[in-house]
């Protein structure tokens, strides 16, 4: 039988597992189990005693400080970035110490994304790692972001603005003008929507009008940089009067402004013979009379819009007209 017991007396060893008394029959072994935690740099030795029977061991090690770790800049700020745009901006890290540094960049998250030097790094003595990291916003608004640079390294920390795109959906026109339509007929036009930069442009083409429909174009668009959307918008009056609406075609984008008329193709029309007088009493004496004549308007009919050539009066009964002289 073979007896002892295991002990230390050192600063920086200890026994983790086997450091009892033991009693070991033949063929009988004991597994012993040895931890160094050193606080600071340097060597260290130590003697670990077994018992009478059994030689001492001697374990010894050295001991290095973690490199040291420096990272040039811990705050990223974009600035303000158009939605749609990107803006990079990098940062260093850099072993000043000895020894190797070792870690990982995790990646970032959000509009925040990193183009080069993600990942694990292990850096030799004066060694740097240049990591790039894009901002892309897809709205306004404040975005933050922490970038974890691993131990023993500091997280960089990183802000920025979006900005809506200032000028970047085009709509052609912003007025669309029918004319006049006779009620039950109908007139069409057009607009188009251009995207005029480098993102995504959105909205939604919607009216609630009456008398107006979208025929093509209607609902939510995605335009991709330099597309366009054609909007094609019916004018289909029921009875005269003037129509006026406005085709809303999204937050990013302008309205389109609508107007158009209905009037009848025929309609009752009043005229006053030798206006001013007061009975206008009708005296025809020979054929060569000239008698004057006023044709009057109204809210919905124009008289400056009539063409003198195209005139012509007639009595009931007679088929035949006379034109105005001048």
């Amino acid at each position: 039988m073979l007896e002892g017991e295991v002990t230390e007396n050192c600063e920086t060893y200890e026994i983790i597992a086997g450091g009892s008394p033991f009693a070991l029959a033949g063929g009988e072994s004991l597994l012993v189990t040895v931890r160094s935690t050193p606080t600071e740099s340097g060597d260290y030795a130590c003697t670990i005693s077994t018992g009478l029977y059994c030689a001492d061991v001697d374990p010894i090690g050295t001991a290095l400080l973690p490199p040291p770790c420096a990272i040039d800049t811990l705050e990223l700020d974009f600035g303000v970035v158009e939605v749609g745009h990107h803006k990079d901006l990098s940062f260093a890290i850099t072993n000043v110490g000895g020894g190797t540094l070792t870690g990982m960049v995790s990646e970032a998250r959000g509009e925040f994304g990193l183009v080069s030097g993600g990942g694990s790094y292990s850096l030799g003595a004066g060694a740097s790692r240049v990591v790039v990291v894009r901002y892309e916003p897809v709205d306004d608004g404040i975005d933050t972001c922490s970038i974890d640079t691993g131990t023993p390294c500091e997280n960089v920390s990183c802000i920025g603005i979006g900005q809506g795109c200032q000028g970047c959906c085009i709509v052609i026109p912003t007025y669309l003008d029918f004319g006049t339509v006779p009620p039950g007929g109908s007139a069409e036009r057009s607009f188009i929507i251009i995207n005029n930069h480098g993102g995504a442009v959105t909205g939604t083409v919607t009216e609630s009008c009456h008398d107006y429909s979208i025929v093509s174009g209607s609902g939510a668009f995605n335009i991709v940089s330099g597309a366009t959307v054609l909007v094609v918008v019916k004018f289909e009056p029921t009875s005269p009067g003037v129509y006026d609406c406005t085709i809303n075609t999204g937050t990013e984008c302008a309205d389109v402004a609508v107007h158009g008329v209905c009037r009848s193709s025929q309609q009752r029309i009043y005229v006053d013979i030798k206006p001013g007088s007061c009975p206008n009493t009708l005296r025809l004496r020979h054929s060569l009379c000239l008698l004057p004549a006023a044709i009057l308007g109204t809210e919905s009919f124009d008289v400056t819009s009539i063409l003198p050539s195209t005139v012509r009066m007639h009595r009931d009964g007679v088929p035949d007209s006379v034109a105005p002289r001048r």
